[in-house]
């Protein structure tokens, strides 16, 4: 009677609880607390795996690209290997 769900902000509630409720946590893993000072990201791809064709990889890191940029504030461009880049892919 006047039961409530649990609180994620209650110490006693537990990952558990929260699956058996139906809901998914998200997080946003960032081990080594980098962040970028500014929104115009630059990307290089070093190596290509052996098994995909490099045309295909190299149009659906780019489609990832364009999608992270439809939903947030950050813009890529990609340099050649040689170049020093904001995120490299290898």
């Amino acid at each position: 009677e006047g039961a409530t769900a649990p609180r994620e902000s209650d110490p006693s509630f537990t990952v558990a609880q929260d699956r058996r409720m139906g809901r998914r946590r998200c997080y946003a893993i960032n081990p080594l607390g980098y962040k970028w000072d500014h929104v115009n990201l630059t990307y290089k791809i070093v190596q290509f795996p052996s098994t995909l064709n490099k045309g295909d990889t190299e149009r659906a890191i780019a489609a990832a690209f364009r999608m992270w940029s439809e939903v947030s504030p950050l813009g890529f461009r990609r340099l050649p290997p040689a170049q020093p880049a904001d995120i490299t892919i290898g």
